[in-house]
């Protein structure tokens, strides 16, 4: 490590930092990575970056989605492809909300491209969504979706939605209070809101530590476990129906090319190009480590 870095990390562990979720000024520095400083709040086990970065738009150029030579830190192959993977795994969760809501508004926040808003489209639903990216709000609009652009916070409240969805989104917010609150506005009451986000208070995720795969800012800026989730959306008028640790299928490309991305698996790289064809993307592999979370919660009162 060098002098600079040494020097910087002791001021890092100095800093007073407040937990963005329970407010509590007991926090301990967790880990330097990509250039952001990581916090572990000792009372609710919260981690987070600090301070957040000014502009996160940055992050989601068009090679976030698409770039099928990655060279980045983060990010997809193929965001439209690598989601086929997916599709099971949607539509068990479309066929469960259809058994919880009466209406069929629903809204997607982080809505990329659209994908699942298409699965949910099929389904009957009338959909639409919000994307911070210019370039995937763009793509969504040309495949006949109503998308927002731009921050949730902007979105009008005048609109009501009977579901309001965030697949792999709450961690890359950066006021994640504020958005729960707008969310409660804009749901119907008895509305459902539906979160899937990492779980760094899994087993395997203390097992693996810093080096934990999901630990990837700025993409990624909060950091979340079941008790604080669950704290953070009680506090902003939500009640917790449904809770649990969703398995997904990955395709054998997406896995190498996460290997590569976050384990530096040198090889990783090479692998995932030379799977990235149709012939190979048919075959995927079922992963659980039990490091994501997905809520289901109802709206129970406006705040």
């Amino acid at each position: 490590m060098g002098e600079e870095s040494r020097k910087n990390n002791e001021y890092d562990m100095q800093v007073e930092v407040t937990c963005p979720v329970c407010k509590s000024n007991d926090s301990v520095f967790f880990v330097e990575k990509n250039k952001c400083s990581l916090y572990r709040c000792k009372k609710c086990e919260l981690v987070h970056v600090f301070p957040i970065p000014d502009s996160l738009e940055s992050v989601y150029s068009k090679d976030y989605f698409f770039s099928e030579k990655k060279e980045a830190e983060f990010g997809y192959v193929d965001y439209d492809r690598d989601k086929q993977s997916t599709k099971e795994y949607f539509n068990k969760q479309l066929d469960k909300l259809a058994g919880l809501v009466t209406g069929r508004r629903m809204f997607d926040v982080g809505a990329a491209t659209g994908f699942f808003l298409g699965m949910a489209r099929d389904k009957g639903w009338n959909v639409s969504g919000s994307e911070i990216s210019t370039f995937a709000a763009d793509e969504a609009r040309g495949r006949g979706f109503e998308m927002f652009c731009g921050d949730l916070l902007d979105l009008p409240r005048a609109n009501k939605y009977d579901v309001v969805t965030m697949w792999d989104v709450f961690e890359h917010v950066a006021t994640p209070s504020d958005y729960l609150r707008h969310i409660n506005n804009v749901l119907s009451k008895d509305g459902m809101l539906v979160i899937n986000t990492v779980d760094i208070g899994s087993w395997y995720a203390k097992l693996r530590g810093k080096n934990w795969h999901l630990l990837i800012p700025p993409e990624h800026v909060f950091y979340y476990t079941k008790k604080n989730l669950f704290y953070l959306l009680e506090k902003n008028g939500f009640e917790v129906v449904s809770f649990s640790k969703p398995s997904k299928k990955f395709s054998l490309t997406y896995v190498f090319s996460i290997l590569y991305q976050t384990q530096n698996f040198k090889a990783g790289k090479k692998l995932s190009d030379f799977l990235n064809t149709d012939f190979w993307r048919k075959f995927t592999i079922p992963i659980n480590v039990r490091d994501n979370i997905l809520v289901i919660a109802k709206k129970i009162k406006d705040v």
